[in-house]
């Protein structure tokens, strides 16, 4: 498993546009793709972090080098970033994800039924 963490700035008065973009970028179905997670840092409200968690190396490559990732993602999120920008690509060691899992679970009205 893999882990893509992307960091960037966002415009100013622009956090909303990008969460709407990243929010349809959700519903897109990309091979490999297990979850996307897409935070706000609390501290700089300008700078944004996803986490994106692979099943495998060769699906980020993949999507990476793929006319969708260019033609709707970069064109999706692009506009409303500025500066500079980092891409981190790690591979899972360890990982402890039941108390997450009972989480996203327990936020669902009909698991919890």
């Amino acid at each position: 498993m893999y882990v893509r963490i992307y960091w960037s700035k966002v415009k100013p008065a622009f956090w909303e546009n990008m969460e709407q973009n990243q929010k349809f970028l959700m519903n897109t179905d990309i091979p490999g793709l297990l979850a996307r997670i897409v935070t706000q840092d609390v501290a700089d409200p300008e700078s944004i972090f996803t986490f994106l968690v692979w099943a495998d190396q060769d699906s980020v490559h993949a999507w990476e080098n793929s006319d969708e990732y260019r033609s709707v993602y970069t064109k999706t999120v692009q506009p409303y970033i500025q500066g500079s920008q980092t891409v981190s690509l790690c591979e899972v060691k360890a990982a402890n994800l039941e108390k997450l899992a009972k989480a996203i679970i327990g936020s669902i009205p009909e698991a919890k039924s």
